[in-house]
């Protein structure tokens, strides 16, 4: 029993399995009952369905084996140079598979691409790898997320 000012309550053991989370009902009555601050009180979870806002430069995988990869457009950005990317498919062939923006350093023009190997940057090109994919049995899948949004360069591309 814990005291609740001059009454004597008596808390029902909280029907929580093992690795589930309490409610904010059951939290909020053990911090009242125990005398805590109300500051750090418990809120009710809010959940909403589906994805809020898409990022760009976002991917998704479709068609037979999931062997097309959807980039959504995006941009490039350092200093004050904003350079666009379109977005588009492409179609995976290997395994492991880099899904990529490649970018032009002369004239500024974006393309996406993959490769079965990470690509480097050279004087020519700089490339950014969104994400890389692999096949199991035929069926691709997502292996990583290697960069998120749009791209924001602090530096001039060197």
């Amino acid at each position: 029993m814990i005291k609740d000012g001059n009454k004597m309550n008596q808390l029902a053991p909280a029907k929580v399995r093992p690795g589930d989370r309490p409610k904010a009902s059951t939290i909020n009555r053990l911090i009242d009952a125990v005398g805590f601050p109300r500051v750090i009180r418990e809120n009710p979870m809010k959940f909403r369905g589906g994805i809020s806002q898409p990022w760009t430069l976002a991917h998704s995988l479709s068609g037979t084996n999931n062997a097309t990869c959807t980039i959504t457009a995006g941009t490039i950005s350092y200093g004050s140079v904003d350079i666009a990317v379109a977005g588009g498919d492409v179609t995976l062939t290997g395994t492991p598979e880099f899904v990529y923006v490649r970018l032009e350093r002369s004239n500024e023009s974006t393309t996406l691409g993959h490769a079965s190997t990470r690509p480097a940057s050279d004087s020519t090109y700089a490339y950014f790898v969104l994400a890389s994919f692999t096949s199991t049995y035929g069926v691709y899948s997502l292996t990583a997320i290697h960069h998120k949004g749009d791209i924001y360069l602090q530096v001039p591309m060197q």
